[in-house]
């Protein structure tokens, strides 16, 4: 009756080990997607999208803004959201401002 007890002490070190790498993600995976979002509204900003796509990079902006806020608080989750939605309106603004010429759709 040993071996019961060897794998239910084992499958508690496997959950308490998963748990701890599952929180560990959440900054990583923040820093990545913000670091990429920053990067491109940056971008957007140098070819003059507060000109030709002035709502698109504002819009990137406040939500950059508040990833930042969230990570801040912790709320990891809540903030690769904004920064997956600043990443998403800053490509917008920058395609809007690299091709000033097309209509806006």
């Amino acid at each position: 009756m040993v071996f019961p007890r060897v794998s239910s002490c084992l499958s508690l070190v496997l959950a308490a080990v998963g748990v701890s790498v599952a929180a560990g993600c959440g900054p990583i995976t923040y820093s990545l997607d913000v670091g990429e979002a920053e990067r491109v509204v940056a971008s957007a900003r140098a070819e003059n999208a507060a000109y030709f796509a002035p709502y698109d990079l504002y819009f990137a902006e406040a939500h950059l803004d508040k990833a930042h806020e969230e990570a801040a608080q912790g709320q990891y989750e809540d903030a690769i959201h904004a920064a997956a939605v600043a990443l998403r309106y800053g490509r917008r603004a920058l395609t809007r401002s690299a091709q000033p010429g097309l209509s806006n759709r």
